[in-house]
C-alpha cells in the first residue's frame, strides 16, 4: 500500500495547463487588448462624421448638376435658335414630282418652328388623307435643322390602252395596284393590255366632258391586274409562245391572248385560269396549234368532263 500511494503522489501529465489533480481547472487565457489613448478613442467618431458630411455634400452636387442640366437644355430647346426648322428636304423619283410639290408646299409652313415640337407622325397622317395612294410617304427630324420627307410610289406593272366606242384610244402607264402613273406615254420594257370599256364607268359617251382617267385613277383592281400578269406568264412558259397582246374586256371579264401565230386565246377571269390552260395543253394531242391555221381557241366553255376545247380555223 505504501508503495502505490508514493507513485500515485509523483505521477504527472503532459498538459501544461493542468495543475494538480486536485485542482483540475483549466487555465483560460485573456484575449489581449492593448490600451488606447484618448486620441485613438475619438478618432472613429470623427471619420464617420466626416464621411456623412461627404455623402451629403456629393448628393447635394448631384442634385445641383441635374437641376442644371435639366434649366441649360430647357434653355437651349426653347430660348434659343439651335433646334430651329432651317431646312426642308424631299426625297422622291420623277414619278412623285407633283407628289413632292404637295409635301414641300406643306411642310414649308413649318419654318423657323421648333424642331423638337414638330411631331412627324402628326403630319404623316394629315398629308396621307390626299395622298393615302402613295407606298411610303415618311417624314423625319434630322437633327437640329433639319425636316425630311421620303415619297415613294407602287412600281409600275403594265401599259393599259383604253379603247373607246368612238374608235380613240388613249395610253396610260399603271402601277402595281393598277392606278394611273403616266398619261400619254408607253414603256417598251412593260407588257401592254388593251382594255375593252364599253359598258363601264371608264367609257367615254358622247357629250361627256371628261377626259379620261387622271393621274392616280384607278383603272384596273390591283387583284385582277396581277391576275392578268400572272396568266400571260404562265401561257407563255407553257406553250412556248409569245403573246403579243392581252386583250382585257372590263365589262364581260375576259382575257383574249393573241399570240405570236396570229390566233386568240380566249380565257374566263372568273374561273381558274390554269384549270383552263392545262385543257388546252391535253388538246395538243389532237390539235397541233403550231402548224394549223388557227383563228382562235375558247377555253372558256366547260364540257361535261371539264376538258371541252372550242377552236374555230381560218378560212
Amino acid at each position: 500500500m505504501g508503495l502505490f500511494s508514493y507513485f500515485k503522489r509523483r505521477r504527472k501529465t503532459l498538459n501544461p495547463g493542468f495543475q494538480n489533480y486536485k485542482n483540475p481547472r483549466v487555465a483560460v487565457r485573456k484575449a489581449f487588448v492593448p490600451k488606447t489613448g484618448f486620441f485613438q478613442k475619438s478618432a472613429a467618431p470623427k471619420n464617420r462624421k466626416l464621411g456623412e458630411s461627404g455623402a451629403k455634400i456629393l448628393r447635394y452636387l448631384k442634385i445641383f448638376a441635374a437641376f442644371f442640366i435639366l434649366g441649360g437644355g430647357i434653355y437651349l430647346i426653347f430660348f434659343t435658335n439651335f433646334f430651329t426648322i432651317q431646312k426642308i428636304e424631299i426625297q422622291g423619283g420623277e414619278e412623285t414630282v407633283e407628289e413632292q410639290k404637295i409635301v414641300n408646299d406643306y411642310l414649308q409652313a413649318f419654318l423657323g418652328g421648333n424642331i423638337i415640337m414638330f411631331g412627324p407622325s402628326e403630319h404623316e397622317t394629315k398629308l396621307a388623307e390626299n395622298l393615302g395612294y402613295l407606298k411610303t410617304l415618311g417624314i423625319y427630324r434630322v437633327l437640329p435643322h433639319t425636316i425630311v420627307a421620303k415619297i415613294e410610289t407602287y412600281p409600275v406593272a403594265a401599259n393599259v390602252r383604253i379603247n373607246q366606242a368612238d374608235g380613240t384610244s388613249k395610253l396610260y402607264i399603271v402601277n402595281e395596284l393598277g392606278y394611273v402613273a403616266l398619261i400619254g406615254i408607253s414603256n417598251d420594257t412593260l407588257p401592254t393590255i388593251v382594255m375593252d370599256v364599253t359598258g363601264t364607268d371608264l367609257e367615254i359617251k358622247e357629250g361627256d366632258t371628261a377626259d379620261g382617267p387622271k393621274i392616280n385613277a384607278e383603272i384596273i383592281p390591283g387583284e385582277n391586274l396581277q391576275q392578268i400578269l400572272d396568266a400571260k406568264t404562265s401561257f407563255e412558259g407553257k406553250f412556248n409562245l409569245q403573246i403579243k397582246s392581252v386583250n382585257y374586256l372590263k365589262r364581260a371579264r375576259e382575257l383574249h391572248f393573241l399570240t405570236e401565230l396570229d390566233f386568240y386565246v380566249w380565257l374566263d377571269m372568273t374561273q381558274d385560269l390554269e384549270l383552263q390552260m392545262s385543257k388546252m395543253k391535253k388538246a395538243l394531242t389532237k390539235l397541233n396549234i403550231y402548224e394549223s391555221p388557227i383563228l382562235y381557241i375558247d377555253l372558256r366553255i366547260s364540257g361535261h368532263d371539264g376538258e371541252k376545247v372550242i377552236y374555230k380555223l381560218k378560212e
